[in-house]
């Protein structure tokens, strides 16, 4: 896995973490950072993927830990957590990806974006789908979604607001 990183710190309108669980890591001052690393794509083999981090955790093991009640209510616990990062030319600029404009097919239902996409390599085949809104000042990530099984809820996880100046600096540094 590659060590490249691009990284901010962010104020979110939540107070601050006083825990370990995912529902506290996530509220309060939220350091966001982006690390390239790989992942095995059944039809290229290995290919970079940026890996979202969220105050120190991946995303996916904080949507591992929201999803698997629901997952094992249907008797798949595999399917939770199941996203893999997409590939850096998806996420740092120019794409459009997480400044929320639609990048492909599966972005434009609902006005949400796929942000994390499934371990098979094929995006749509399992996507995390956030709604990405760019205000005056801040970007504000909500709406999360797994547009698979509409049913899961993913009210544990507040919004992320993020200073709009220094996510799209972490944006259009590609580490690398």
């Amino acid at each position: 896995m590659r060590n490249s990183l691009c990284e901010g710190l962010y104020k979110s309108t939540q107070s601050k973490p006083s825990g370990t669980s995912s529902e506290s890591i996530i509220r309060g001052w939220i350091l966001f950072r982006f690390k390239i690393g790989e992942r095995h794509d059944p039809g290229a083999g290995t290919v970079d993927a940026v890996v979202v981090f969220v105050n120190g955790r991946d995303l996916v093991d904080i949507l591992r830990e929201v999803e698997l009640p629901f997952a094992a209510r249907e008797g798949k616990q595999d399917l939770a957590g199941r996203y893999a990062g997409l590939p850096p030319e998806e996420i740092f600029l120019p794409s459009p990806r997480l400044l929320g404009e639609p990048a492909i097919y599966h972005d434009y239902s609902d006005d949400k974006i796929a942000v994390l996409g499934c371990v098979c390599g094929v995006v749509g085949c399992w996507p995390f789908r956030v709604k990405i809104e760019l205000r005056d000042d801040v970007v504000l990530w909500s709406g999360f979604e797994q547009p698979h099984r509409r049913a899961w809820r993913y009210d544990r996880v507040p919004p992320f607001v993020f200073d709009r100046t220094q996510y799209i600096s972490a944006l259009g540094c590609k580490a690398g």
